[in-house]
């Protein structure tokens, strides 16, 4: 799951937000560490060069912990910059720490010098978990302060700085393994996590097309009678508590069997689409529906709609239609295609149903046929 580009991308986005959270909790541990190691020098090694090294300790930790609350309260697109911010920011504290460890140690007392080289363990440590989730800065600041410490014990040979050394070898390796094998969870995790995370969108991508196509005619892709029926009931509902009209435009296009025996069934098929599209596109609000009532018959709701605004309405569609010129030369009532509308409004109450609206429209609809067609009649 890690090699799709997509995944990938966010398992290392969220690799640099783990960077930056653990420098929460671990920057504390290394401030106190600092100033242990302040407490555990001073006394022997006062100097200017002590001074500035005390003093590069004090400003760079609390740059990079004023960094951390900066980049918490900003969002950044670049995951590199992030990553090289924090890179820069660990370097120059392991060059520093180095530093201290080169200049100063020679100048401890044994005890005190031990107490040093524990330290430095203890940093590394530290480090370690606030590095874990990138390799650059871990390898970056854990190498060169374990190759000092090696370097320093090996000076001398005894059985406690033996012991020591073989503690120090000890944290390296634990820390590169441990950050391995946690890397290596954190990865699988994460790549788990934002793969179940697509499949989840995919699931619902699919369940709302799905959804759509329970709802939508397949050929001319509006509503359904299906559809039609569930929202024909909903807004009757609307319009009676608020006492409105419900309106309904029953449209059949004239002698289509005609068309179709005259121009075949796929470009009847490619006519009930061009009219599916302009009685659609005729539609001006968002809660106005045009659906596929059945064969060549297509049914318009308007809710909130009177009589007038439904005879509009029908009138747009079929100016829309004799515009578009579609040829039917097997039809007796014009050389292009055309439509009969039926069109009724009834105010929704406690008297009447929507049944009623639909037999309304329908036998409007019916008298604009035997009036000749290619008209449009409103219900009494």
């Amino acid at each position: 799951m890690i090699g799709y580009p997509r995944i990938q991308l966010k398992v290392r986005r969220a690799q640099v937000s783990y960077l930056y959270a653990n420098g929460s909790y671990s920057m504390p541990a290394l401030f106190l560490i600092t100033l242990l190691a302040i407490w555990t020098s001073g006394p022997y090694v006062l100097s200017p060069l002590w001074h500035a090294w005390l003093v590069s300790s004090v400003i760079i930790l609390a740059g990079r912990t004023t960094h951390l609350w900066w980049r918490r309260t900003r969002r950044s697109t670049s995951i590199r910059r992030l990553e090289y911010e924090y890179f820069i920011g660990s370097t120059c504290s392991a060059i520093v720490w180095c530093m201290g460890l080169i200049f100063f140690m020679s100048r401890l007392p044994d005890v005190e010098r031990m107490l040093m080289l524990l330290l430095s363990c203890m940093y590394i440590s530290a480090s370690g978990v606030l590095l874990l989730n990138s390799a650059r800065c871990f390898y970056a600041t854990v190498v060169p302060i374990a190759a000092v410490i090696l370097l320093e014990l090996s000076t001398e040979l005894s059985p406690s700085r033996n012991l020591l050394m073989a503690v120090v070898l000890f944290c390296l390796l634990f820390a590169a393994l441990a950050r391995r094998h946690v890397l290596h969870w954190q990865l699988a995790d994460l790549a788990d996590r934002y793969a179940h995370a697509a499949m989840a969108r995919k699931l619902k991508r699919t369940t709302e097309t799905l959804r759509i196509a329970s709802q939508q005619d397949g050929l001319t892709e509006l509503a359904n009678r299906g559809w039609f029926d569930e929202q024909l009931s909903t807004y009757w509902r609307r319009c009676s508590r608020a006492v409105s009209p419900l309106a309904l435009l029953l449209i059949d296009v004239d002698h289509f069997k005609h068309f179709n025996d005259k121009y075949g069934h796929q470009a009847g098929d490619e006519c009930l689409r061009q009219m599916g599209w302009l009685i659609q596109g005729a539609l001006r609000r968002e809660e106005d529906l045009a659906a596929r009532y059945g064969g060549e018959e297509f049914v318009v709701l308007l809710p909130y709609t009177g009589l007038e605004g439904a005879r509009q309405m029908a009138a747009r569609i079929q100016q829309a239609l004799q515009q578009k010129q579609i040829p039917h030369q097997a039809s007796s009532v014009a050389s292009i295609v055309t439509c009969s509308i039926g069109v009724a409004a009834i105010t929704p109450d406690m008297h009447n149903d929507s049944a009623e609206l639909v037999e309304r429209a329908d036998v409007a609809l019916y008298r604009a046929k035997r009036q000749g067609r290619n008209r449009i009649v409103i219900a009494d």
